[in-house]
């Protein structure tokens, strides 16, 4: 698997680039069908639907907060996500409830300026 990029949920909307890459992704499950393995996560109004047939579903639950390593891949080869542009296969899961999602983004921005300065000295 290819390394993967720490995204914003509201970043995968307007980078139409983002397909065909791995990203790192977090938030709140707002709906499950596990009969077609999909679930549905938002951060704000933001929402991206997760494919997770090859990872574990145990311990997800609605409200749950989640971050999935995964592949974007184009919604019309998927059932029921056809309208989205977009969808995740996930290929790792791991529950995150308690992280302060506020300090996270924070933290990935300061993580981003310092990276922009490091790569340009």
């Amino acid at each position: 698997m290819s390394s993967s990029e720490i995204v914003l949920l509201r970043e995968l909307e307007k980078d139409a680039s983002m397909l065909e890459k791995h990203v790192r992704v977090t938030g709140f499950v707002t709906h499950m069908d596990l009969t077609h393995h999909m679930v549905q996560i938002t951060h704000g109004t933001s929402v991206l639907w997760v494919d997770i047939a090859l990872v574990s579903a145990t311990g997800l639950t609605l409200d749950s907060l989640v971050q999935f390593i995964g592949q974007i891949l184009p919604g019309a080869d998927k059932v029921g996500v056809a309208e989205m542009p977009y969808y995740l296969q996930a290929k790792i899961v791991r529950l995150v409830d308690g992280l302060d999602l506020r300090l996270f983004e924070e933290a990935l921005i300061a993580r981003r300026a310092f990276l922009l300065r490091a790569g340009a000295e």
